[in-house]
């Protein structure tokens, strides 16, 4: 996948948990959860779209 012609591109902080490691998934699912409301509040007031 590129970057280029996204409107919003995220890469998850996932130190210290394995790419296979299956027995994590809801500290996963929650990790992304708060990235993604921290990254979204970054976002200026007239780039939103939603």
């Amino acid at each position: 996948m590129t970057k280029s012609g996204v409107a919003i591109y995220l890469e998850m902080e996932l130190k210290g948990i394995g790419m296979m490691d299956d027995t994590k998934w809801k500290q996963i699912v929650q990790k992304g959860h708060d990235q993604m409301k921290e990254a979204l509040h970054r976002v200026p007031e007239n780039e939103r779209f939603w």
